[in-house]
């Protein structure tokens, strides 16, 4: 049974909780319900203001692992989970939403990134076997970013990238991956050759891809022949 805000300003137990933060149209008692059942060795608790939470949390208070708050409310959301997290840089935040379009704006509402590499994001259309696998992540320590949301996070990078003139600029590290690619290797040599996870790979030549405005890696890779041909020719 989930916990509302009263009752656990009282508990002096030191069983750890989760700690929802969104009124019942994002976390219903069944959803909540569902998760405690899933979770015995944790409280499952919920509140419905970001300021009731920050009651609630303070290095002598309330033992709480997890936070996951609802963007509904989409221009306060991240910054004030963002004061949550401050607090107590112990706690997981996580994001949870129903569209890609409310986390964009949540995030737009404050400075992405000084807290989207601590974030984690739960839609709140999975299923529930979906939500526990997450939930499970995140409490191990993990993150989870969902792909549509990776999808967004990345255009996104690709658009900060922008110089002033319109021009797309490649990372030192996106260069060198390139440079592999116009050499024909593998995402696994490429990742052999950095130190690097292939996952890692496929996120740059996605960056890469996306930057210089071609379709796949093959195309990629001539893009970069061919710049480096005119480079060439305009030194000789």
């Amino acid at each position: 049974m989930n916990t509302n805000y009263s009752s656990l300003t009282t508990m002096h137990d030191e069983q750890p909780k989760v700690l929802f933060i969104g009124d019942s149209t994002s976390f219903s008692n069944m959803y909540l319900r569902l998760i405690q059942s899933e979770f015995p060795d944790l409280k499952v608790a919920n509140v419905a203001s970001a300021s009731e939470a920050k009651a609630l949390i303070s290095p002598q208070g309330t033992r709480i692992c997890a936070i996951i708050l609802s963007c509904q409310h989409a221009r306060e959301a991240v910054s004030e989970l963002e004061s949550i997290a401050q607090t107590m840089p112990s706690i997981r935040p996580v994001l949870a939403y129903q569209t890609v379009d409310e986390v964009r704006k949540a995030l737009s509402a404050t400075d992405r990134n000084a807290i989207v590499e601590r974030l984690s994001f739960l839609p709140l259309r999975a299923r529930m076997d979906c939500t526990i696998t997450v939930l499970r992540l995140v409490l191990s320590g993990e993150r989870h970013v969902s792909g549509e949301v990776l999808d967004m996070l990345m255009a996104w990078k690709s658009e900060e990238d922008a110089d002033q003139n319109g021009h797309w600029t490649l990372t030192a590290r996106e260069q060198e991956v390139l440079e592999q690619l116009a050499k024909g290797a593998s995402n696994k040599l490429i990742a052999r050759e950095f130190d690097l996870a292939e996952s890692t790979v496929k996120l740059h030549i996605h960056h890469i891809i996306g930057k210089l405005g071609v379709s796949n890696r093959t195309e990629a890779a001539v893009a970069y022949v061919a710049s480096f041909a005119k480079t060439n020719a305009a030194n000789s």
